[in-house]
């Protein structure tokens, strides 16, 4: 795995560095660290008799012993830190519900009827395999969507790519078995929900979905095609923060949305169920894989705290986040 290939190369990192530190007294007698798994014992220490004494000498010794040892702890401490939060393991992560794998979601034969569910027809979707939860959903700006649990959706209607989430993410709804509705990742040093719609707010209080997005202004530009697919602009900003990022998210186009024709922000647009740990894009102007957390669907380390891409997955929509949108240029996702 690419983690553990890390991980080795910092380990190997260290131990060189560690190996190279070597602190030589004035007189020229004196090397502490040669190197640091050396089985060869420490030379004697060595003094000029005009002007110093074996205890002087030797305690200049331990002084620069502690500060090699500092040196190769916060190396240590340093791989520990970039590798201490992202996922590990099979990228459908805690989406293997009970063991499950794939079939957590989706049923091979008959629908939600293969997982025990009773629409049969949800199977005619990219053959899901649970029931949906049927309810009524208010949006931050009022609107609302309903989801029934009666056949398939039309395949020109986006709403599944958000009612598929929420058949396991209502925290109304009977919760499925092997689910904790909290997250394996931490923020902030904990857990957060994941059961939405508490009943209250609906979604009010979650970004919006089965919205379209309409290209420019504070958008990045574009223009919207006869199908509701985007054209994206070749223009300065956005040809500068393909280079800098690139254009992880997915938008669902559609002839038919509640907002006409154009291209619809579901829950997969920012997320992907398969993948908690890794996405695979074109960053930087080519294609290769990069960490991720919480299933988003793009470079999203922030487990590193020297790492911009977390800004810069949200600014890949929210043009006027971005440097480019103020002309600051050059800003490099690291």
């Amino acid at each position: 795995m690419i983690a553990d290939y890390t991980m080795r190369r910092r380990t190997e990192f260290a131990i060189e560095m560690a190996s190279a530190i070597t602190v030589a007294e004035k007189s020229g007698g004196l090397r502490l660290c040669q190197h640091v798994h050396s089985e060869a014992a420490l030379p004697l220490p060595e003094f000029n008799r005009s002007t110093e004494t074996p205890v002087s000498n030797l305690r200049r010794s331990d002084d620069h012993m502690k500060k090699a040892m500092f040196i190769l702890f916060v190396m240590l401490f340093a791989i520990g830190m970039a590798s201490a939060q992202q996922l590990t393991g099979d990228i459908l992560g805690p989406h293997d519900v009970n063991g499950h794998g794939c079939a957590s979601c989706h049923a091979p034969h008959t629908g939600a009827q293969g997982n025990r569910g009773t629409n049969a027809g949800a199977g005619e979707n990219y053959l899901w395999g649970r029931d949906f939860y049927a309810t009524t959903y208010t949006f931050n700006d009022g609107s609302t969507a309903t989801i029934t649990n009666s056949g398939a959706f039309a395949a020109t209607d986006t709403l599944f790519h958000t009612a598929a989430c929420l058949s396991c993410h209502d925290g109304n709804q009977t919760q499925v078995q092997g689910m904790t509705g909290l997250s394996v990742e931490t923020v902030e040093g904990g857990s957060v929900t994941t059961y939405l719609n508490d009943g209250s707010e609906s979604l009010k209080n979650d970004h919006p979905v089965h919205t379209v997005y309409t290209p420019g202004g504070f958008n990045w530009p574009g223009t919207v095609n006869a199908d509701g697919s985007i054209t994206w602009g070749t223009d300065a900003d956005t040809t500068e923060f393909q280079k800098n990022y690139g254009r992880p998210f997915r938008l669902y186009a559609s002839t038919s949305g509640p907002e006409g024709v154009g291209s619809y922000v579901e829950c997969t647009t920012c997320h992907n169920p398969h993948s908690v740990n890794y996405s695979k894009s074109k960053y930087l102007g080519v294609t290769q894989v990069k960490p991720t957390n919480f299933f988003v669907r793009g470079w999203y380390n922030t487990d590193n705290p020297n790492s911009n891409s977390g800004q810069q997955f949200c600014r890949s929509c929210h043009y006027s986040k971005s440097n480019e949108y103020v002309q600051h240029y050059g800003i490099i996702t690291k």
